[in-house]
């Protein structure tokens, strides 16, 4: 029994057309916030700890951009492919994975947080075992 979406029926649209409209539109938010964020910062004078959270904030954008954009664009190139196939399935399955290192484990603040829970757990961890 093979996949429904048959490539001579057709039918690979209803696959292709959801794909494409979704890196549309992730491309066409991405510019747009890319954009807005030139010119907000062309009409600042920053200082050190605001252009440090700037550059996280870019970090951040360009990071979630890749993590939705790029599995949906493996997702074109599958054309019968299992170990594409396999590769779209994980990434995508990876993406509340992805955002969690992203915006918890690179998080300094968060990081800080969870070093602090793990010492009132684990009170005989020195600080330097973590």
């Amino acid at each position: 029994m093979g996949c429904w979406i048959k490539v001579e029926r057709g039918f690979i649209w209803s696959f292709l057309g959801p794909v494409y409209f979704i890196l549309a539109i992730n491309t066409i938010l991405f510019i747009s916030i890319i954009i807005s964020l030139n010119l907000t910062l062309k009409n600042l004078n920053l200082d050190v700890s605001h252009r440090r959270q700037t550059k996280i904030t870019v970090f951040k954008t360009l990071a979630q951009f890749m993590i939705f954009g790029c599995p949906w664009i493996l997702g074109i190139f599958i054309n019968n492919s299992k170990m594409m196939e396999i590769l779209f399935l994980i990434l995508n399955s990876q993406q509340g994975n992805f955002i969690f290192l992203v915006y918890c484990v690179l998080n300094n603040e968060v990081r800080q947080q969870y070093l602090k829970w793990m010492r009132a757990v684990f009170p005989r961890l020195e600080p330097n075992t973590l």
